[in-house]
């Protein structure tokens, strides 16, 4: 017997002409005991170099702030990670910085 499709109705997502749009990017996530906070940024171009012959730190202006729980930053990770999923299934594997050094540090485990 085949499976019945999902009655469930789904939630539709509107984007009004108020809703802020911040491109980002550069992200970080830090954890309270009972919060994550995830950074949503961009690189700070008008920060200050190093002295000569130091490597110049790396700065970012905060553009926005997601203040989640674990339970729903459990949810945005699930949702975030099957969203790219679907999209490298669709379009081929993502590949950055971030994913090549996180791929190599795997591979010396």
């Amino acid at each position: 017997m085949p499976d019945k499709p999902d009655s469930t109705p789904q939630p539709v997502l509107q984007i009004g002409p108020a809703t802020p749009v911040i491109p980002s990017s550069t992200f970080s996530a830090a954890w309270t005991s009972n919060d994550c906070y995830v950074f949503l940024g961009r690189p700070d171009l008008g920060a200050k170099a190093g002295e000569p012959g130091e490597a110049a730190a790396f700065s970012a202006l905060a553009l926005a702030v997601l203040q989640l729980s674990p339970q729903s930053t459990k949810d945005l990770y699930l949702v975030l990670k099957d969203t790219v999923e679907a999209y490298e299934r669709a379009w081929g594997e993502i590949h950055t910085d971030f994913t090549r050094r996180a791929q190599a540090a795997r591979a010396n485990d």
